[in-house]
């Protein structure tokens, strides 16, 4: 291979270094761009109510338990003291039924979005409160209850719009006691002698909150439901939907959770014992309101193939000086990179005003004019600058394809990948790569 070649290499070399940089520079912004949006949820969610965990409703009892010790004294008398201690026992539901419509606009702060929900809804189910008698520690000891009173947990207490209101034993009450930061409860009787039973009851929840909405199975059958207005739900958690049915206009999931499926209970009733938060403490499921239009994601995406794009231009110019009696300088070579590193930079800040096709088939034009029009000088005619301009017009169709199918962007991009590299080879399986033309000074470089 002649030392012009060689020298050509080395400078296109030093070139594509200068174009990754400015590709990095480009995936730099979008990353800050993508924590800023994150640094939006959160202050929407500060000045809104966070994402939603609902838990509960539980009983908790505080008992004491009295008795009397006898000893003897260091005169030899004995003496009798009354003595007790206290413990808390929680009770959670034989069955859950929850139903919940959700109801998802968008806030915004500045040019960045985030949904928000509301929801309606309302928990049904039974409580079965044993004989308290049984939760004696000590022979002989009697035991009374000191307070009793029934709890629903969310993670932001002021995502609710009302008190709930529960019907327990036919009668209605509000929960408006307030228990640490994240606890409503109020109090209920409790008899002695197991006449207790299994209780029915039912809470009304109104609760809004940002980005998701989860529950946790407290109960031994736990029946969820939720019907939202947002077309692109994603189901998270320790479980999934048995069924759901997700169209243009939303969703709609049920799930059905047993109770020996989950440690839920054991870790709320040891938190509850300890008098801990139990927020977080306990396995849930429910629903995120996914973004798949989210500009930042799918910008981060496409310059992650800006490399392979710029790389798959530059051998095309390559092949062509190789094929033909032009030579194109490294600084040619320079600015159309350049201009394809634009092309990044267009699409997000674009994307941020306007949908992302639009944004991207406006900086796709832009760029793809741009560059053809300098080709068409560079390549000294029509006909070639625009077969260039073209076949990238082509490419970046492709690419919006990719980023458009998640499902299946590996697979196009490694089918495109290949049949480039195959025409490639077909189109170079004559060339004597170690006798290429040295036209050194007998050619004069492209303006």
């Amino acid at each position: 291979m002649n030392s012009s070649v060689a020298i050509k290499g080395i400078f296109l070399v030093a070139v594509a270094v200068g174009l990754t940089v400015a590709l990095h520079s480009v995936s730099n912004l979008v990353f800050e761009r993508m924590m800023r949006q994150s640094e939006v949820d959160g202050e929407i969610a500060t000045m809104f109510a966070a994402p939603q965990t609902v838990i509960g409703p539980v009983i908790v009892a505080r008992l004491r338990e009295t008795w009397h010790e006898k000893y003897r004294s260091h005169n030899d008398k004995w003496i009798e003291e009354k003595r007790y201690e206290e413990h808390v026992h929680a009770f959670f539901p034989d069955t859950l039924k929850y139903s919940t419509t959700m109801t998802v606009e968008e806030r915004a702060l500045g040019i960045f979005k985030t949904p928000v929900y509301f929801t309606d809804g309302r928990m049904e189910g039974t409580i079965s409160v044993p004989s308290l008698n049984k939760f004696k520690r000590r022979e002989g000891s009697s035991i009374q209850v000191t307070e009793s009173k029934i709890m629903l947990t969310v993670s932001d207490i002021r995502g609710f719009t009302s008190a709930p209101k529960i019907t327990w034993k036919e009668t209605e009450i509000a929960l408006d006691g307030i228990s640490g930061h994240s606890s409503l409860n109020s109090a209920i009787p409790l008899s002695m002698d197991g006449t207790n039973g299994a209780v029915d009851f039912s809470i009304d929840i109104k609760l809004h909150g940002v980005i998701s909405l989860f529950v946790a199975p407290v109960a031994g059958e736990n029946n969820v439901d939720i019907l939202g207005s947002w077309p692109h739900p994603g189901f998270k958690g320790e479980f999934l939907p048995i069924t759901r049915n997700i169209t243009e206009k939303g969703f709609k999931a049920h799930w059905h959770v047993s109770g020996i499926a989950t440690n839920t209970q054991a870790n709320v009733r040891s938190l509850i014992e300890k008098s801990s938060d139990f927020i977080g403490a306990s396995q849930t499921f429910g629903v995120e309101l996914i973004r798949p239009q989210n500009p930042y994601s799918l910008t981060d995406r496409a310059v992650k193939y800006g490399f392979l794009f710029i790389a798959l231009t530059f051998a095309s110019f390559f092949l062509f000086e190789t094929q033909s009696g032009l030579r194109i300088h490294p600084i040619q070579y320079g600015f159309v990179g350049l201009a394809q590193s634009v092309f990044f930079l267009l699409l997000l800040s674009l994307s941020e005003h306007t949908g992302f096709g639009v944004s991207y088939l406006v900086a796709t034009a832009g760029v793809v004019i741009s560059i053809t029009y300098y080709l068409v000088r560079a390549l000294k005619g029509w006909k070639r600058g625009g077969a260039f301009g073209f076949g990238l017009a082509m490419v970046y169709g492709m690419l919006f394809v990719i980023l458009q199918s998640e499902d299946h962007a590996l697979l196009i991009g490694s089918a495109l990948l290949f049949i480039v590299l195959s025409l490639a080879m077909a189109k170079t399986r004559d060339v004597d790569w170690y006798n290429l033309p040295d036209r050194g000074e007998e050619e004069k470089a492209v303006a």
